[in-house]
Formats: C-alpha cells, structure tokens, sequence
C-alpha cells in the first residue's frame, strides 16, 4: 500500500465527520446526507425522493438540485426559491431559484418591465414588498383555500378566515403559522391542495389575495372574528352546529344569518354563549359574548382563564 492509498486509509477509518463538504449532515449507518427536505446518497450521487416543490416546477426534473445549475444557485434547505405574485390579483408570476425562501407581492406592470429588461433577480427587492418567507406564505395560503367554500368561494370569505388567524395570533403572541397549524384548523392538514395540478386557479388566487392581505395587517374582514364556521354550522348534529349554535347563538345583523337560522337562545343566564361579527360566503365569522365571557370572569378569545 503507498503512502498516499495508506494515509486515505487512516483518515477514513480514524475520522467520522458527522458534517461533509456540502456542509449537511450525513448519518453514518446510511451514508445519506439531509438537506431538510430529501436525502442524499452521496455515494450513488442522486436524491432518494422527488423535490417536494416539484409540482410547482414541471419543467424541470423533480430530482435536479438547483434546476441543474449549482454553480450559480444554492439551496440551503432543499426547495428554496424567490416567488413573486401579483398583488392585485394574487396570481402567481415567477420563482426565482437563488437559495432565498422569500415571496414577494409586486404590482404587475412593474414586474412586466423588469422582466422585458432581463433584469429581474438583480432588481427583485426593490420592486415589491416582501410577504416573508414563501414557504410560510404558500403554507398559510393553502390554509385558507382548502378552509374556503368549494362552491361560494370570495375574497371576503377568504380574507375573512386569515383576519381570525391574525386576530388569533395577536391574542396569543404568536403567528399566523403557529395559529394555522395549532391543531384547531381543519385546512392546514390539506393546505398543500392549492398546489395541486387539479387546484381551482381561480379560488387559489383569492386564496394567495387573501393571504397577502392577512400578512399585510389591514382591514379585519371578520369584523372581530376568532372562529368561522361554513355550511355544517347549519347542519343539526353537526360539531359545529352543536358547539357554536345549539350553545345559545346571536346573529348581530340580519345579513350575518345566511342559512335562515335565527337565534338560539340557551336556558343558561347569558343566553348567548357566542355571536356572529361577519358573514361572506357560506362563511360565519363569530367570537364569545361579552356576557358569557364576564359571567366566567376571562377576557380571553376562547374562554380559558
């Protein structure tokens, strides 16, 4: 064995380096590296799964690393892109694979020009404001459209599910991720349905709308909202229609009682447990009486002490 072959030898069989050149840790009863979002088998040089951003991109290959130019591009974490959207509609216009998870809202006029110059990834942060990161902002998106009506879908409804998001997130401290993902949210198990080939393009883009203006911190479409409740809230035996209606529910204006329910009034001395603050949709967008809430001493939007 020559001295070069020897000591390889040594080094290989003395040293375990949890971190190789790529800088990502490698298991070393597998041999794979994790890049946060597929392994590596570093050995066989290929990825074991498909990029799991791959149906944004059809393309290109779903097993390519940095669209197959990793000289000019990086992705730290395995799906990494710049996405741009039109802030008036919500449409989708561009990713820009440049190893920054960031979603930016640009008029279209604007985008339009810089990308008939040629000179749009060089100029993408000073033509639009930043929605933060693209994966959170297509996660909580993807929330509010599978959250959204099937049918009766708008951009008040829409809009209206991510204001009680914010709403429940400044009550909490938290963001609207962690309230999107708290486990009380029916649409984050399917948010990733607005990426499918079989998506509504129409109601995605309400979805992506809604989204922006949720993120932006504007007007609150539910009017005072923490919770909403779609068809079923009309529907006896329901969850929704036994928690929220049969409870004691008041309709605070006439439009807000879109399936002709009227008021429950309930045996107990508040009468009201909750009340509706909006209606858009096939929506309700409601919160808990003042009443209720003083007649168990908490000013809490869901009524924990």
């Amino acid at each position: 064995m020559n001295a070069l072959v020897l000591t390889y030898h040594l080094v290989k069989t003395s040293f375990s380096a949890p971190f190789t050149f790529s800088a990502k840790e490698k298991d070393t009863e597998t041999g794979l590296s994790y890049f946060g979002a597929r392994y590596y088998s570093s050995d066989l040089s290929i990825w074991l799964s498909v990029d799991p951003m791959s149906d944004k991109y059809p393309s290109l290959s779903p097993y390519v690393y940095c669209a197959d130019n990793p000289v000019r591009l990086v992705d730290p974490e395995g799906e990494e892109v710049t996405d741009f959207y039109d802030i008036v509609t919500g449409e989708h216009l561009e990713h820009i694979e440049d190893g920054i998870d960031e979603a930016i809202a640009v008029h279209r006029s604007v985008y339009d020009a810089y990308v008939e110059e040629g000179t749009l990834e060089e100029n993408k942060d000073k033509i639009g404001y930043s929605l933060g990161k693209n994966s959170d902002f297509v996660d909580l998106a993807g929330t509010i459209y599978a959250e959204s009506d099937a049918k009766y879908y708008s951009l008040e409804e829409s809009a209206g599910i991510g204001s009680v998001l914010r709403n429940r997130a400044i009550a909490n401290n938290s963001s609207l991720v962690a309230e999107a993902s708290s486990g009380n949210v029916y649409g984050w198990g399917n948010r990733k349905s607005i990426l499918s080939p079989n998506a509504n393009p129409d109601k995605a883009n309400i979805a992506y709308r809604a989204a922006m203006l949720t993120i932006g911190g504007g007007f609150d479409f539910s009017k005072g909202g923490y919770y909403w409740q779609g068809r079923d809230f009309a529907e006896s035996g329901s969850g929704a229609n036994n928690q929220f209606y049969q409870n004691g529910f008041h309709f605070r204006s006439p439009r807000h009682d879109i399936f002709g329910m009227g008021d429950k009034i309930s045996s107990d001395s508040w009468k009201y447990k909750y009340e509706s603050t909006a209606a858009a949709g096939r929506t309700v967008f409601m919160r808990l009486t003042k009443t209720w809430k003083d007649a168990h001493n908490t000013e809490k939007w869901h009524g924990g002490r």
